[in-house]
């Protein structure tokens, strides 16, 4: 799922670094945040990491990007 924040940019969910890709980098992003080690910060950062889109960035947004890592993409 990819989103329009930005006018002629377009941010992939899950992609938390904004790379391109949804990686172990994303994961790790999130992993601190929730651990409040270093938080997210940036609107369109913040849409992508709250990958479930209830409101909040949580340890379900860091299970399903795992999961979609070790999941191959799917």
């Amino acid at each position: 799922v990819t989103f329009n924040f930005e006018p002629n940019k377009e941010t992939l969910l899950g992609d938390v670094n904004g790379d391109g890709n949804i990686n172990a980098l994303d994961y790790v992003k999130i992993k601190n945040h929730i651990m409040n080690t270093k938080k997210i910060t940036g609107d369109v950062f913040i849409l992508s990491a709250d990958y479930n889109n209830d409101g909040k960035i949580s340890a379900l947004d860091y299970v399903r990007i795992k999961n979609y890592i070790m999941n191959g993409g799917k």
